[in-house]
């Protein structure tokens, strides 16, 4: 009985060593693998949380501040400075670039031609010519320097010929399907169609020659191409949607809306309306405008037709 005694204790005794033993080397091992110190993550009172909102905030406001300075850059820099700028310009750079030009020497021309009241005299010659050659400095931002004289006398005959004819040039001429044909470290070619007024002038296709001067991109040249009567323009909605303006204020396209395509005579038309709010009550409240696609030249009896049809 004793035996059984000393046996029963003894097997305790061993399974309480073997399960000391165990710990012992379950503990080691956890050393063994954790070459660093367990450390635990605390937690936060409001204030910590707070402050930490704050610095998150004031990163997120750099960031933004980031983002939107790229942003810019990818933004259309002004006409100014796209004239100045380095690199390869995209084509509406280009076209925001040329229009600024375009304004500035239709705005010094005319200021010229309003500077002085003897251009219907027997002394217009020599107004052009005076007038010209004062023109030339400040025109030289424009229009390279070898240039400057000849289309300053250009605009001012045209300016103050008391008569229908055309400009040279406008800044509106580059609106409809307007693409840079070709472009080089210091040269550009550009094309793009006039269309027709459908009373005074017909449609025409434009071609303007640009080259830096002094790191600075200006006019060389331009020519206009005159196609004969057999000349499809095919022109489409997407080419003219961009086309519209408001008269005094060039910046602000009018939205025009797509209407149809039609036939008639075995001519194809193209049909736009004017929103609401860009009809002129006083002297041009028709909303449909109708453009004869091989022409590229509004239509102007049939757009009254048109319209008297469907209001």
């Amino acid at each position: 009985m004793k035996k059984w005694l000393i046996l029963s204790v003894f097997s305790v005794l061993l399974i309480l060593l073997i399960g000391c033993s165990n710990d012992a080397l379950v503990i080691t091992k956890q050393e063994r693998l954790t070459e660093q110190p367990i450390t635990y993550a605390k937690l936060l009172d409001v204030e910590e949380i707070e402050s930490k909102n704050a610095k998150l905030t004031e990163k997120d406001k750099k960031d933004k501040q980031t983002t939107n300075k790229a942003r810019k850059k990818k933004q259309l820099a002004s006409g100014k400075e796209l004239q100045m700028a380095d690199g390869k310009l995209q084509d509406e750079e280009v076209q925001k670039m040329m229009m600024y030009m375009f304004d500035e020497v239709l705005e010094l021309t005319r200021k010229s031609a309003d500077s002085r009241n003897d251009w219907i005299t027997e002394n217009r010659d020599r107004a052009i010519h005076e007038e010209s050659t004062k023109l030339q400095k400040a025109l030289s931002k424009y229009i390279v320097r070898d240039f400057t004289y000849d289309l300053a006398a250009e605009f001012l005959e045209y300016l103050n010929c008391e008569c229908d004819a055309q400009l040279p040039f406008y800044s509106t001429d580059l609106l409809t399907r307007f693409e840079v044909m070709e472009q080089t470290d210091d040269s550009i070619l550009v094309e793009s169609i006039t269309l027709g007024d459908g009373v005074l002038h017909g449609t025409s296709y434009g071609r303007w020659f640009l080259k830096q001067e002094d790191n600075v991109w200006k006019l060389d040249d331009y020519e206009y191409i005159n196609y004969d009567e057999t000349h499809d323009f095919k022109i489409t909605f997407e080419d003219i949607e961009n086309s519209f303006y408001v008269y005094d204020k060039k910046d602000e396209i009018i939205p025009v809306e797509f209407v149809e395509y039609f036939e008639a005579n075995s001519v194809r038309y193209l049909v736009i309306r004017y929103p609401e709010k860009y009809l002129n009550v006083e002297y041009d409240n028709e909303p449909y405008r109708v453009i004869n696609t091989f022409t590229a030249s509004l239509e102007d009896s049939i757009t009254r037709e048109y319209n008297e049809e469907h209001q």
